[in-house]
């Protein structure tokens, strides 16, 4: 399969199942070897990305990447002094990165989004902004209409976070329910205090957790 949105949801779809192993190719170069049981990813060849930088460049791949299940027999002993990244950070980086044309699901501003778990700090990678947007999403599920009105936050900002969390499998996503989140938003705004209680307990969390 070739393209950026197949291959996302391929890759998701490969990490919830936990088993098997494939290529990602930059036309007919290999890339990446993607280990789902380990869920971790190996840069192939010569001169990898930084480590921070993978799921970037698979999201710069777009039209030209392809994903393989062929694998080299030989790939375990090729990558076993290799740099290796955590597969969920590169579904995160890749996910962030695809433009709207390249999201395997389609999030507009009234898409409701539920966190099912936060995703790991290293994810966040120190984003401020997703902080909040965790904050918000996990205590109730929450459209980028709502996020863009209660937090000030980017639309584009707030549905490419979505569609990380979506790929990354920390989230769920359904169609806009209008009544029951107009009601759910004027609620809120009679309660932004506790918003900023849930905030300074992540803050805290990061903290601790650093």
């Amino acid at each position: 399969m070739s393209g950026l949105g197949p291959v996302l949801q391929s890759l998701r779809e490969g990490a919830a199942r936990g088993t098997g192993q494939a290529t990602l190719l930059h036309g007919a170069v290999a890339v990446f070897h993607v280990d789902f049981k380990a869920q971790r990813v190996s840069c192939l060849g010569a001169g990898p990305p930084e480590e921070r930088r993978l799921g970037q460049h698979l999201a710069a791949m777009a039209r030209e990447v392809r994903l393989s299940e062929s694998v080299d027999p030989n790939v375990n002993e090729r990558v076993r002094d290799r740099r290796s990244q955590a597969l969920s950070s590169l579904l995160w980086d890749a996910a962030l990165d695809a433009g709207p044309e390249h999201r395997i699901a389609e999030i507009d501003a009234d898409t409701v989004v539920r966190l099912r778990r936060w995703p790991g700090f290293h994810l966040l990678a120190h984003r401020h902004d997703h902080f909040r947007l965790c904050s918000l999403m996990l205590r109730r599920p929450s459209s980028a209409r709502e996020c863009v009105d209660m937090l000030g936050i980017d639309m584009e900002q707030t549905q490419a976070f979505a569609h990380a969390a979506y790929v990354a499998g920390c989230a769920e996503l359904r169609p806009a329910e209008a009544s029951s989140a107009h009601a759910a938003k004027v609620g809120w705004r009679h309660g932004g205090s506790r918003l900023a209680d849930w905030w300074r307990s992540v803050r805290e969390a990061q903290r601790a957790a650093s």
